[in-house]
């Protein structure tokens, strides 16, 4: 106390001056580092010590406007490519299934909750909703679904009258999450394109869906991570490759000097100039590419234009295209990648697309809607809900979904024949938990309702 008197006094000793002296360093750094994260878009109010280590230089991570921007509006690779993804997963449909008897067994549910997943809004149709929410996904990493409605009302909350049910896919991009001391989530703020008031939305209205993101910019800011920012910088390199290649044949930048090859006394400005345009008129611009031009005169030519190394980084376009697909799961092949294109390779590729990216993506929205819309059903009728994809129709798996049909079918006959036997029940659960995987409670279930069946 004696200690914190003197300071709070004036009255410090050199030890203290130092501590002084640190300690309004780290409030000055904790203050511009909070300011930076505001001014990039990142919002969050614990700064913890890791972020504030000194000479630890970190890779800088593009904000999510940034992701949108250079990412999917500016690079035409990942445009393609999140653009298809998004497509193809819409197209495989949303099934909801009701289960009676604790998940037993189910049943398709046409009701309320599959007219919900079909009719998500009055504005648009469920493939563009569904399409909308896999860009933001997959751009950003996160996606933010509004429940639209009575004010105050919850994304889970519905109303008797299914056709009063909207949702409404809000830009990752106008959307700020707001967090107290604590960082626990208390509003997301949304700003709409061209307005300035904001919209402040508590977590019961919005469902926010992400990309896990396991570092600790994932864990303060709450924000997903989009596969654009494992290959970010691929993505600035082609953007980069893109912009000198279009200036290449729009000017050609200065690719040589041209100089007298007789001792002669040096030009005048005036000179210079005027022969400068004079060339620029002759083999400057794109349709005199590769032009060979004729000089009356002796002169030299010195080259200033692309070194080998600087060839062989444009023609290694195509590698970090491949990087960028690698990023998404999805193969070259799908987007222009002649040299790896034969029959077969094109019809894994997509099958790729379907197993490796649209499927796995459509369940991070699934799993979004589940723990929101689903659970509030089964609250009010205490059934339980699930959301299935139909694969059924996509041709590219049908060879799989037949062995799966195939293999399921024997499984069912041997379960069959194990609850038929005479062996004791301990070993009856024992068989169907260890080689089937079914869960004992489960097993336990389906055996009461058997052995009340035979009885019968």
């Amino acid at each position: 106390m004696n200690v914190l008197r003197d300071i709070i006094k004036g009255k410090k000793t050199e030890a203290q001056e130092e501590a002084v002296k640190a300690g309004v360093d780290r409030l000055n750094k904790m203050y511009f580092e909070a300011k930076s994260s505001i001014d990039e878009g990142r919002d969050f109010k614990v700064i913890t010590g890791s972020a504030l280590t000194p000479n630890k230089k970190k890779q800088e991570r593009p904000t999510i406007e940034d992701q949108l921007e250079k990412g999917f509006a500016n690079n035409l690779i990942a445009h393609s490519i999140i653009k298809k993804v998004s497509e193809v997963a819409s197209q495989i449909p949303f099934v909801v299934e009701v289960s009676r008897d604790k998940g037993l067994t189910w049943e398709k549910e046409e009701g309320q909750v599959q007219f919900s997943i079909d009719n998500p809004s009055e504005k648009i149709t469920s493939s563009e909703f569904r399409i909308n929410a896999m860009i933001y996904l997959l751009g950003s990493g996160n996606v933010y679904l509004k429940r639209s409605g009575k004010k105050g009302a919850s994304i889970v909350s519905f109303s008797e009258d299914s056709s009063s049910i909207e949702y409404e896919v809000l830009p990752s991009n106008l959307v700020t999450i707001r967090t107290n001391a604590k960082n626990e989530i208390i509003r997301f703020d949304f700003q709409r394109n061209g307005e300035t008031v904001k919209e402040k939305l508590t977590p019961k209205q919005v469902k926010h869906v992400k990309f896990l993101d396991p570092t600790l910019f994932g864990h303060s800011s709450h924000l997903g991570i989009s596969p654009l920012v494992a290959c970010w910088n691929v993505i600035k390199a082609l953007n980069n490759l893109s912009i000198a290649d279009a200036s290449m044949l729009d000017n050609q930048g200065a690719l040589g000097v041209i100089s007298s090859k007789n001792d002669i006394s040096s030009m005048t400005e005036t000179e210079r100039e005027n022969l400068q345009e004079a060339t620029d008129g002759l083999i400057g611009g794109a349709e005199n590419y590769a032009k060979n031009i004729v000089s009356p005169t002796p002169i030299d030519y010195t080259s200033i234009g692309m070194t080998s190394s600087d060839l062989q980084m444009i023609e290694g376009g195509r590698f970090k295209e491949r990087q960028i697909c690698t990023a998404f799961g999805v193969s070259s092949i799908m987007f222009n990648d002649v040299e790896a294109s034969t029959l077969d390779n094109m019809k894994i590729a997509e099958k790729k697309l379907y197993t490796d990216s649209a499927i796995p993506n459509n369940e991070i929205l699934i799993r979004g809607l589940s723990s929101g819309m689903l659970k509030d059903y089964e609250q009010r009728t205490g059934l339980k809900y699930r959301i299935k994809q139909d694969t059924s129709e996509i041709e590219a798996l049908q060879q799989n979904q037949q062995l799966e049909a195939e293999k399921n079918a024997k499984n069912t006959e041997s379960v069959v024949k194990i609850l038929e036997s005479g062996i004791p029940e301990e070993m009856k659960i024992l068989i169907l938990t260890e080689a089937f995987g079914f869960e004992e409670d489960k097993i336990t279930e389906i055996l009461k309702k058997h052995n009340e069946k035979a009885g019968n």
